[in-house]
Protein backbone atom coordinates (compact mmCIF):
# COMPACT_ATOMS: atom_id res chain seq x y z
CA UNK A 1 0.00 0.00 0.00
CA UNK A 2 1.60 3.55 -1.18
CA UNK A 3 0.42 5.92 2.03
CA UNK A 4 2.35 8.78 0.93
CA UNK A 5 0.00 8.67 -2.32
CA UNK A 6 -3.22 7.72 -0.22
CA UNK A 7 -2.00 10.79 2.54
CA UNK A 8 -1.51 13.03 -1.04
CA UNK A 9 -4.56 12.18 -2.74
CA UNK A 10 -6.46 13.07 0.76
CA UNK A 11 -4.52 16.61 0.92
CA UNK A 12 -5.75 17.54 -2.26
CA UNK A 13 -9.23 16.23 -1.70
CA UNK A 14 -9.55 18.58 1.84
CA UNK A 15 -8.18 21.39 0.09
CA UNK A 16 -11.11 21.21 -2.40
CA UNK A 17 -13.46 20.87 0.07
CA UNK A 18 -12.49 23.25 1.72
CA UNK A 19 -12.65 26.05 -1.23
CA UNK A 20 -16.20 24.49 -1.97
CA UNK A 21 -17.40 25.63 1.48
CA UNK A 22 -16.02 28.76 1.26
CA UNK A 23 -17.60 29.72 -1.94
CA UNK A 24 -20.77 28.34 -0.65
CA UNK A 25 -21.05 29.99 2.70
CA UNK A 26 -21.81 28.52 5.94
CA UNK A 27 -25.69 28.81 5.64
CA UNK A 28 -27.28 25.24 5.46
CA UNK A 29 -30.62 23.50 5.37
CA UNK A 30 -32.41 21.38 7.96
CA UNK A 31 -33.60 19.15 5.58
CA UNK A 32 -30.36 18.37 3.83
CA UNK A 33 -26.62 18.22 4.67
CA UNK A 34 -23.26 17.29 2.97
CA UNK A 35 -20.96 15.30 5.03
CA UNK A 36 -17.92 16.86 5.77
CA UNK A 37 -14.52 15.61 4.13
CA UNK A 38 -13.33 11.84 5.05
CA UNK A 39 -9.89 13.10 7.02
CA UNK A 40 -8.32 16.52 7.77
CA UNK A 41 -4.73 16.77 7.39
CA UNK A 42 -2.27 17.51 10.47
CA UNK A 43 -1.74 20.84 11.70
CA UNK A 44 2.02 21.70 12.76
CA UNK A 45 0.36 23.12 16.14
CA UNK A 46 -1.64 20.99 16.90
CA UNK A 47 -1.65 19.26 20.36
CA UNK A 48 0.22 16.31 21.25
CA UNK A 49 -2.51 13.06 21.71
CA UNK A 50 -4.34 12.68 24.71
CA UNK A 51 -3.47 8.68 26.27
CA UNK A 52 -6.54 7.00 24.66
CA UNK A 53 -9.04 5.23 26.77
CA UNK A 54 -8.30 7.24 29.71
CA UNK A 55 -10.22 10.18 31.04
CA UNK A 56 -8.49 11.94 33.98
CA UNK A 57 -10.85 13.69 36.33
CA UNK A 58 -9.75 17.64 37.64
CA UNK A 59 -9.82 16.85 41.69
CA UNK A 60 -12.57 19.51 43.37
CA UNK A 61 -10.80 21.42 45.67
CA UNK A 62 -11.33 20.30 49.39
CA UNK A 63 -13.34 22.85 52.05
CA UNK A 64 -11.61 24.08 55.18
CA UNK A 65 -14.12 25.23 57.58
CA UNK A 66 -13.64 25.45 61.48
CA UNK A 67 -15.46 23.48 63.79
CA UNK A 68 -15.76 23.00 67.50
CA UNK A 69 -14.58 20.26 69.03
CA UNK A 70 -15.78 18.61 72.25
CA UNK A 71 -12.68 19.81 74.08
CA UNK A 72 -13.32 23.31 72.65
CA UNK A 73 -10.35 23.23 70.90
CA UNK A 74 -10.71 24.86 67.52
CA UNK A 75 -8.75 22.88 64.44
CA UNK A 76 -8.39 22.42 60.88
CA UNK A 77 -10.10 19.72 58.69
CA UNK A 78 -7.66 18.16 56.57
CA UNK A 79 -9.00 18.84 52.64
CA UNK A 80 -9.99 15.98 50.98
CA UNK A 81 -8.36 15.38 47.09
CA UNK A 82 -10.41 13.07 45.04
CA UNK A 83 -9.09 10.26 42.76
CA UNK A 84 -9.26 10.13 39.39
CA UNK A 85 -10.62 6.71 37.92
CA UNK A 86 -9.52 5.79 34.67
CA UNK A 87 -12.35 4.86 32.38
CA UNK A 88 -12.27 0.90 32.13
CA UNK A 89 -10.28 -0.54 29.00
CA UNK A 90 -11.27 -3.13 26.25
CA UNK A 91 -8.83 -5.81 25.90
CA UNK A 92 -8.11 -5.66 22.46
CA UNK A 93 -6.51 -7.63 19.78
CA UNK A 94 -3.05 -6.60 18.20
CA UNK A 95 -1.37 -7.29 15.17
CA UNK A 96 1.49 -5.79 13.02
CA UNK A 97 1.48 -2.74 11.62
CA UNK A 98 3.16 -4.30 8.58
CA UNK A 99 0.64 -6.85 8.42
CA UNK A 100 -2.14 -4.76 7.77
CA UNK A 101 -3.54 -5.06 4.20
CA UNK A 102 -6.66 -3.07 3.88
CA UNK A 103 -8.44 -4.11 0.22
CA UNK A 104 -9.55 -1.29 -2.41
CA UNK A 105 -13.19 0.01 -2.01
CA UNK A 106 -14.96 -0.16 -5.37
CA UNK A 107 -17.99 1.41 -6.32
CA UNK A 108 -19.62 0.04 -9.38
CA UNK A 109 -22.90 -0.64 -11.04
CA UNK A 110 -25.54 1.79 -10.86
CA UNK A 111 -24.32 4.26 -7.92
CA UNK A 112 -20.66 4.21 -10.15
CA UNK A 113 -22.37 5.26 -12.94
CA UNK A 114 -24.16 7.80 -11.15
CA UNK A 115 -21.73 10.62 -11.63
CA UNK A 116 -21.81 11.02 -7.38
CA UNK A 117 -18.20 13.27 -6.20
CA UNK A 118 -15.10 10.86 -5.81
CA UNK A 119 -12.94 13.75 -4.26
CA UNK A 120 -13.14 12.77 -0.67
CA UNK A 121 -16.78 14.15 0.55
CA UNK A 122 -19.60 12.22 1.35
CA UNK A 123 -22.80 13.32 -0.49
CA UNK A 124 -25.64 14.16 1.11
CA UNK A 125 -28.74 11.19 1.77
CA UNK A 126 -31.61 12.74 -0.56
CA UNK A 127 -34.37 10.43 -0.54
CA UNK A 128 -36.79 11.07 -3.84
CA UNK A 129 -40.46 11.07 -2.37
CA UNK A 130 -43.18 9.59 -3.83
CA UNK A 131 -43.83 10.11 -7.69
CA UNK A 132 -46.92 11.86 -8.51
CA UNK A 133 -46.84 13.02 -12.33
CA UNK A 134 -47.64 9.34 -13.27
CA UNK A 135 -44.29 8.09 -14.66
CA UNK A 136 -44.12 5.25 -13.21
CA UNK A 137 -46.91 2.85 -12.23
CA UNK A 138 -46.66 3.03 -8.15
CA UNK A 139 -47.36 -0.44 -7.93
CA UNK A 140 -44.34 -1.30 -10.14
CA UNK A 141 -42.46 1.11 -8.04
CA UNK A 142 -43.26 -0.18 -4.57
CA UNK A 143 -42.68 -3.97 -5.97
CA UNK A 144 -39.22 -2.67 -7.23
CA UNK A 145 -38.58 -0.51 -4.00
CA UNK A 146 -39.51 -4.35 -1.92
CA UNK A 147 -36.80 -6.20 -3.64
CA UNK A 148 -34.16 -3.13 -3.67
CA UNK A 149 -34.85 -3.28 0.47
CA UNK A 150 -34.29 -7.16 0.67
CA UNK A 151 -30.47 -6.11 -0.69
CA UNK A 152 -29.61 -3.04 0.59
CA UNK A 153 -31.23 -3.20 4.16
CA UNK A 154 -28.67 -5.76 5.32
CA UNK A 155 -25.78 -3.85 4.05
CA UNK A 156 -27.11 -1.00 5.81
CA UNK A 157 -27.75 -2.61 9.62
CA UNK A 158 -24.09 -3.97 9.04
CA UNK A 159 -22.34 -0.86 8.44
CA UNK A 160 -23.97 1.19 11.26
CA UNK A 161 -23.38 -1.99 13.27
CA UNK A 162 -19.71 -1.93 12.07
CA UNK A 163 -19.22 1.72 13.02
CA UNK A 164 -21.07 1.70 16.36
CA UNK A 165 -18.27 -1.47 17.11
CA UNK A 166 -15.35 0.60 16.26
CA UNK A 167 -16.11 3.84 17.98
CA UNK A 168 -16.68 2.32 20.89
CA UNK A 169 -13.32 0.28 20.47
CA UNK A 170 -11.07 2.87 18.87
CA UNK A 171 -10.60 4.91 21.76
CA UNK A 172 -9.36 2.15 23.89
CA UNK A 173 -6.40 1.23 21.54
CA UNK A 174 -3.65 2.76 23.06
CA UNK A 175 -0.70 0.93 20.94
CA UNK A 176 0.58 1.09 17.58
CA UNK A 177 -0.63 -3.10 17.42
CA UNK A 178 -4.23 -2.00 18.83
CA UNK A 179 -4.86 0.46 15.98
CA UNK A 180 -3.43 -1.99 13.37
CA UNK A 181 -5.57 -4.29 14.05
CA UNK A 182 -9.02 -2.09 14.56
CA UNK A 183 -8.19 -0.52 11.16
CA UNK A 184 -7.24 -3.69 9.08
CA UNK A 185 -10.75 -5.33 9.98
CA UNK A 186 -12.52 -2.44 9.97
CA UNK A 187 -11.02 -0.83 6.41
CA UNK A 188 -11.57 -4.66 4.69
CA UNK A 189 -15.40 -4.63 6.05
CA UNK A 190 -15.86 -1.48 4.24
CA UNK A 191 -14.29 -2.40 1.47
CA UNK A 192 -16.52 -5.85 1.45
CA UNK A 193 -19.90 -2.98 1.76
CA UNK A 194 -18.50 -1.10 -0.81
CA UNK A 195 -18.48 -4.02 -3.13
CA UNK A 196 -21.94 -5.18 -1.54
CA UNK A 197 -23.65 -1.82 -2.03
CA UNK A 198 -22.94 -1.51 -5.90
CA UNK A 199 -24.73 -5.36 -6.80
CA UNK A 200 -28.31 -4.52 -7.04
CA UNK A 201 -30.10 -2.49 -9.12
CA UNK A 202 -30.92 0.46 -8.01
CA UNK A 203 -34.65 1.49 -8.24
CA UNK A 204 -34.73 5.51 -10.14
CA UNK A 205 -36.82 6.91 -7.11
CA UNK A 206 -34.12 5.34 -4.75
CA UNK A 207 -30.52 6.49 -6.65
CA UNK A 208 -30.16 9.25 -4.06
CA UNK A 209 -30.27 7.89 -1.11
CA UNK A 210 -27.99 4.33 -3.15
CA UNK A 211 -25.96 7.09 -3.59
CA UNK A 212 -25.34 8.41 -0.54
CA UNK A 213 -25.09 5.10 1.00
CA UNK A 214 -22.22 4.12 -1.05
CA UNK A 215 -20.44 7.92 -0.47
CA UNK A 216 -20.85 7.23 2.78
CA UNK A 217 -19.20 4.25 3.02
CA UNK A 218 -16.48 4.82 0.87
CA UNK A 219 -15.40 8.47 2.41
CA UNK A 220 -15.17 6.14 5.83
CA UNK A 221 -13.01 3.57 3.84
CA UNK A 222 -11.23 6.57 2.53
CA UNK A 223 -10.43 7.61 6.62
CA UNK A 224 -9.02 4.24 7.16
CA UNK A 225 -6.19 4.41 4.81
CA UNK A 226 -5.75 7.70 6.47
CA UNK A 227 -5.39 6.60 9.80
CA UNK A 228 -3.12 3.93 8.88
CA UNK A 229 -0.87 6.46 7.15
CA UNK A 230 -0.64 8.51 9.85
CA UNK A 231 -0.04 5.38 12.17
CA UNK A 232 3.02 4.93 9.86
CA UNK A 233 3.93 8.33 9.68
CA UNK A 234 3.72 9.63 13.41
CA UNK A 235 2.67 5.99 15.65
CA UNK A 236 -0.27 6.79 16.67
CA UNK A 237 -3.65 7.60 14.92
CA UNK A 238 -5.20 9.29 17.70
CA UNK A 239 -5.10 13.37 16.87
CA UNK A 240 -7.80 15.52 16.83
CA UNK A 241 -7.88 16.21 13.28
CA UNK A 242 -8.30 12.26 12.55
CA UNK A 243 -10.93 11.77 15.04
CA UNK A 244 -12.91 15.08 13.52
CA UNK A 245 -12.69 12.87 10.07
CA UNK A 246 -13.75 9.90 12.14
CA UNK A 247 -16.75 11.76 13.86
CA UNK A 248 -18.17 13.37 11.05
CA UNK A 249 -18.39 10.23 8.31
CA UNK A 250 -20.03 8.04 11.01
CA UNK A 251 -22.53 11.17 11.28
CA UNK A 252 -22.76 10.67 7.43
CA UNK A 253 -23.06 6.67 7.93
CA UNK A 254 -26.30 7.71 10.07
CA UNK A 255 -27.91 9.64 8.06
CA UNK A 256 -27.34 7.77 5.21
CA UNK A 257 -29.17 4.74 7.13
CA UNK A 258 -31.85 7.11 8.06
CA UNK A 259 -32.78 8.31 4.81
CA UNK A 260 -32.81 4.81 3.46
CA UNK A 261 -35.55 4.08 6.43
CA UNK A 262 -37.21 6.78 5.76
CA UNK A 263 -37.41 6.06 1.54
CA UNK A 264 -38.63 2.93 1.77
CA UNK A 265 -41.57 3.60 4.39
CA UNK A 266 -42.15 6.43 2.09
CA UNK A 267 -43.17 3.79 -0.25
CA UNK A 268 -44.35 1.79 2.46
CA UNK A 269 -41.70 -1.10 1.21
CA UNK A 270 -41.43 -2.44 4.61
CA UNK A 271 -40.51 -5.81 3.60
CA UNK A 272 -39.72 -9.23 5.26
CA UNK A 273 -36.86 -9.10 6.72
CA UNK A 274 -37.03 -13.11 7.45
CA UNK A 275 -37.35 -13.71 3.79
CA UNK A 276 -34.67 -15.77 2.09
CA UNK A 277 -33.43 -14.57 -0.91
CA UNK A 278 -32.22 -16.26 -4.29
CA UNK A 279 -28.66 -15.48 -5.90
CA UNK A 280 -29.07 -15.95 -9.59
CA UNK A 281 -25.79 -16.12 -11.43
CA UNK A 282 -26.13 -16.35 -15.06
CA UNK A 283 -22.29 -16.71 -16.65
CA UNK A 284 -21.87 -19.49 -13.83
CA UNK A 285 -25.76 -20.87 -14.78
CA UNK A 286 -26.73 -21.74 -11.07
CA UNK A 287 -28.62 -20.28 -8.49
CA UNK A 288 -28.63 -20.59 -3.99
CA UNK A 289 -31.07 -19.59 -1.90
CA UNK A 290 -29.20 -17.23 1.15
CA UNK A 291 -30.43 -15.59 4.23
CA UNK A 292 -31.57 -12.47 4.59
CA UNK A 293 -29.00 -11.69 6.85
CA UNK A 294 -26.45 -12.64 4.02
CA UNK A 295 -24.74 -9.95 2.54
CA UNK A 296 -23.55 -10.61 -1.55
CA UNK A 297 -20.76 -8.95 -1.93
CA UNK A 298 -19.68 -10.50 -5.50
CA UNK A 299 -21.79 -11.69 -8.17
CA UNK A 300 -20.02 -11.80 -11.76
CA UNK A 301 -17.09 -14.09 -12.30
CA UNK A 302 -17.55 -15.86 -9.15
CA UNK A 303 -20.04 -15.32 -6.21
CA UNK A 304 -19.26 -14.23 -2.65
CA UNK A 305 -21.64 -13.92 0.39
CA UNK A 306 -20.93 -13.36 3.54
CA UNK A 307 -21.99 -13.12 7.22
CA UNK A 308 -21.00 -10.57 9.10
CA UNK A 309 -21.66 -10.22 12.92
CA UNK A 310 -20.24 -7.33 15.06
CA UNK A 311 -18.94 -8.10 18.65
CA UNK A 312 -17.62 -6.04 21.29
CA UNK A 313 -14.82 -5.48 19.24
CA UNK A 314 -13.14 -5.38 15.73
CA UNK A 315 -10.61 -8.76 14.88
CA UNK A 316 -8.38 -10.13 13.13
CA UNK A 317 -9.40 -13.41 13.79
CA UNK A 318 -13.21 -12.33 12.63
CA UNK A 319 -11.91 -12.66 8.97
CA UNK A 320 -11.05 -16.34 9.05
CA UNK A 321 -8.18 -18.33 8.61
CA UNK A 322 -4.68 -17.35 6.85
CA UNK A 323 -5.40 -16.65 3.20
CA UNK A 324 -9.09 -16.65 3.20
CA UNK A 325 -9.44 -13.24 4.83
CA UNK A 326 -13.63 -12.90 3.88
CA UNK A 327 -14.89 -13.56 7.60
CA UNK A 328 -17.95 -16.35 7.30
CA UNK A 329 -18.72 -16.49 3.97
CA UNK A 330 -19.36 -19.10 1.27
CA UNK A 331 -17.49 -18.06 -2.39
CA UNK A 332 -18.18 -19.90 -5.70
CA UNK A 333 -15.52 -20.21 -8.39
CA UNK A 334 -16.04 -22.09 -11.98
CA UNK A 335 -12.57 -23.64 -13.54
CA UNK A 336 -12.73 -24.36 -17.19
CA UNK A 337 -11.55 -28.22 -17.99
CA UNK A 338 -8.96 -29.30 -20.24
CA UNK A 339 -10.78 -32.29 -21.18
CA UNK A 340 -13.62 -34.37 -19.81
CA UNK A 341 -13.21 -35.21 -16.29
CA UNK A 342 -15.23 -36.93 -13.71
CA UNK A 343 -15.62 -35.81 -10.11
CA UNK A 344 -12.45 -37.51 -8.36
CA UNK A 345 -10.24 -36.61 -11.27
CA UNK A 346 -11.24 -32.95 -11.17
CA UNK A 347 -10.26 -33.09 -7.40
CA UNK A 348 -6.89 -34.48 -8.37
CA UNK A 349 -6.49 -32.01 -11.25
CA UNK A 350 -7.14 -28.75 -8.96
CA UNK A 351 -5.78 -30.32 -5.74
CA UNK A 352 -3.84 -27.15 -5.65
CA UNK A 353 -6.74 -24.86 -5.27
CA UNK A 354 -8.31 -27.61 -2.51
CA UNK A 355 -5.69 -27.45 -0.28
CA UNK A 356 -4.86 -24.09 -0.29
CA UNK A 357 -6.36 -23.29 3.41
CA UNK A 358 -4.34 -26.74 4.46
CA UNK A 359 -5.07 -30.54 4.28
CA UNK A 360 -8.35 -31.93 3.15
CA UNK A 361 -10.38 -35.00 3.85
CA UNK A 362 -13.65 -36.82 2.36
CA UNK A 363 -16.47 -36.35 3.98
CA UNK A 364 -19.87 -35.82 2.19
CA UNK A 365 -22.21 -34.82 4.96
CA UNK A 366 -24.41 -32.81 2.50
CA UNK A 367 -26.34 -34.14 -0.30
CA UNK A 368 -27.30 -32.17 -3.25
CA UNK A 369 -29.68 -33.86 -6.00
CA UNK A 370 -28.00 -34.31 -9.37
CA UNK A 371 -24.40 -32.59 -9.04
CA UNK A 372 -22.43 -35.59 -7.86
CA UNK A 373 -20.61 -33.83 -6.02
CA UNK A 374 -17.65 -34.50 -3.01
CA UNK A 375 -17.46 -32.46 0.02
CA UNK A 376 -14.01 -31.84 1.27
CA UNK A 377 -13.27 -30.53 4.57
CA UNK A 378 -10.42 -28.82 5.99
CA UNK A 379 -8.53 -29.76 9.34
CA UNK A 380 -6.53 -27.90 11.90
CA UNK A 381 -7.61 -24.23 10.25
CA UNK A 382 -6.62 -20.81 12.54
CA UNK A 383 -8.61 -20.29 15.51
CA UNK A 384 -10.58 -23.77 15.01
CA UNK A 385 -12.55 -22.40 12.08
CA UNK A 386 -14.57 -24.81 10.69
CA UNK A 387 -13.98 -24.78 6.48
CA UNK A 388 -14.73 -26.81 3.41
CA UNK A 389 -14.84 -27.35 -0.46
CA UNK A 390 -17.43 -28.88 -2.06
CA UNK A 391 -16.43 -30.03 -6.14
CA UNK A 392 -18.61 -30.48 -9.23
CA UNK A 393 -18.66 -31.49 -12.87
CA UNK A 394 -21.28 -29.87 -15.08
CA UNK A 395 -21.02 -28.80 -19.17
CA UNK A 396 -17.07 -28.96 -19.23
CA UNK A 397 -16.48 -27.18 -16.12
CA UNK A 398 -15.43 -27.15 -12.57
CA UNK A 399 -17.29 -25.52 -9.50
CA UNK A 400 -15.58 -25.61 -6.44
CA UNK A 401 -18.16 -24.28 -3.40
CA UNK A 402 -15.60 -22.67 -0.30
CA UNK A 403 -17.13 -22.26 2.77
CA UNK A 404 -15.71 -20.97 6.16
CA UNK A 405 -17.54 -20.42 9.18
CA UNK A 406 -16.49 -19.36 12.72
CA UNK A 407 -17.03 -21.79 15.37
CA UNK A 408 -18.77 -19.38 17.93
CA UNK A 409 -21.52 -18.94 14.87
CA UNK A 410 -23.48 -22.23 15.45
CA UNK A 411 -26.65 -20.68 13.83
CA UNK A 412 -24.39 -18.98 11.26
CA UNK A 413 -22.76 -22.21 10.02
CA UNK A 414 -26.14 -24.11 9.56
CA UNK A 415 -27.58 -21.33 7.47
CA UNK A 416 -24.39 -22.04 4.95
CA UNK A 417 -24.78 -25.61 4.83
CA UNK A 418 -28.29 -24.18 3.99
CA UNK A 419 -27.61 -22.10 1.52
CA UNK A 420 -24.85 -25.24 -0.04
CA UNK A 421 -27.44 -27.73 -0.11
CA UNK A 422 -29.67 -25.30 -2.38
CA UNK A 423 -27.31 -24.78 -5.13
CA UNK A 424 -28.90 -25.80 -8.43
CA UNK A 425 -27.80 -25.38 -12.08
CA UNK A 426 -30.22 -23.39 -14.51
CA UNK A 427 -28.35 -24.56 -17.70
Amino acid sequence: MNFSRVRGHLAVSLILLMASACSQGVESSPERSTATATVAVRSQNSQPPSTPGVSVATPMPGTSEPGLLPTATTTQIAKSTPTATPTPTLDLPAMSLDAVNIRSCRISGDLGNSGAPRHGTAAAPTPTPVPTDGSRDLDVVREEMTEYRLELHPIAVVLSDLDDVFQDAWPHAGTIEMQASQLHVFGNRLAQLCSAASQPTVPPEAIGAAVGLGEAIRAMHAWTLFAVDELVCCGDSHTSFVDAGLTANSAAIERAHSSLDELFDGYQSTGNDDSPRVVTNERLGLSMTIAPEAILVRNTIDILVTFVEPSEFLDPASLGPQNWTDGTAIRIRRLRNRSELTVDQAIHEYEGFLTQYGDVTRSNVLNIPQLGEIQLMYSQLDDSWYGSVMVFVSGGFTYLVESMCSPFDPIICDSIDDSVESIRLSQ
